[in-house]
Formats: structure tokens, sequence, C-alpha cells
């Protein structure tokens, strides 16, 4: 499985459809994404889900990344 977002508050937002939640510990990291395919990952799950919990969460995420990050 692939995130759409990273965990908040032990919650994982998956990518695909439909929109689905699983609790963190259910799951196990296989792979970690770099910073840079994290902020891409998110950058584009904010503008493709726009109106959706996990477009929001983006959102949120990216607006607490430093500025030369973002």
């Amino acid at each position: 499985m692939v995130l759409a977002c990273d965990q908040d508050l032990d919650k994982i937002v998956c990518c695909g459809w439909p929109e689905s939640i699983a609790n963190a510990s259910d799951c196990t990291m296989v792979k970690a994404a770099t910073t840079d395919e994290r902020i891409q990952m998110l950058r584009q799950v904010a503008k493709s889900c726009d109106g959706q919990y996990r477009g929001n969460l983006a959102r949120r995420q990216l607006e607490t990344l430093t500025p030369e990050k973002a």
C-alpha cells in the first residue's frame, strides 16, 4: 500500500479509491519515502483530493514544513 499522507494520530491515509484510513499500528513500513518523495506526494494529494479528508490532511502537513522544504 502507498500512503497518501503521513501518520496522524495513529492513522494513515492510503492512496487509491475509495478513500481509506487504517491504524498505523496495523501496518508495517516496507520502504520509507525520501524527503523529496514525501513532499511531492503530499503536494499531489493536496491538489488532486480537494474536499476529501486526505487532501485536507496533506495540506495541513505541508503547512508544517519549513519554507525551504515546502
